[in-house]
């Protein structure tokens, strides 16, 4: 049996969120992929986001017209050099998609700038897997 304490150690902002888009933000993810879920649930998948910026950094998610009634994501607010976690809801489990295996991008924007990447949004429901 080995006894003491676990000290948990910080992650770095790179360990946390390895993907560079650009404004100075930095994310856990490149592609957002919702699974199939049932009627009356909601669809979630949660970001890392984390800022290099020596600035408060806002961010938010332009999400195209037509996916922007049915997911959903609230802006965040980071601190210099911080991160946070972002969580995108989607309310309808079957999506009339189509090009669904190459997805949708939505941008992210720093401070009101668009980052020069986008995230990319892939849903498969039960009518497209």
């Amino acid at each position: 049996m080995v006894k003491g304490r676990v000290k948990p150690k910080p992650h770095s902002i790179e360990e946390d969120a390895p993907y560079i888009f650009g404004q100075g933000l930095r994310m856990s993810h490149e592609v957002l992929v919702f699974n199939p879920f049932r009627e009356g649930e909601r669809g979630r998948v949660r970001l890392r986001v984390a800022s290099t910026l020596r600035h408060r950094a806002r961010v938010t998610f332009e999400i195209p017209a037509g996916l922007d009634t049915v997911l959903t994501c609230r802006p965040v607010d980071l601190a210099p050099g911080a991160c946070d976690t972002v969580t995108f809801l989607l309310s309808r489990p079957n999506l009339p998609m189509t090009g669904h295996e190459t997805g949708v991008e939505i941008y992210p924007y720093v401070n009101g700038k668009k980052c020069d990447k986008p995230l990319l949004f892939k849903h498969f429901n039960t009518n497209n897997q």
